[in-house]
């Protein structure tokens, strides 16, 4: 099934797969996807835009500067 209900996502499948732009993001399986809530698959995919919007060069000074 593809949603975009994150209420759906949690409660219907055996397994959640996330995609961004064509590409899986993130997976959950087993009992991480028995465990995972919708602020959960909200926050993970805020995560993913937040690394969208960083330039590179942005992206690696602060990699170096907070490890």
């Amino acid at each position: 099934m593809v949603t975009h209900s994150g209420q759906q996502a949690v409660q219907l499948p055996e397994r959640i797969i996330m995609r961004h732009k064509g590409r899986v993001v993130r997976q959950y399986v087993g009992q991480e996807e028995d465990r995972v809530r919708v602020p959960d698959l909200l926050a993970a995919f805020d995560q993913v835009r937040r690394r969208e919007q960083l330039d590179p060069a942005v992206a690696a000074l602060l990699a170096n500067q907070y490890g």
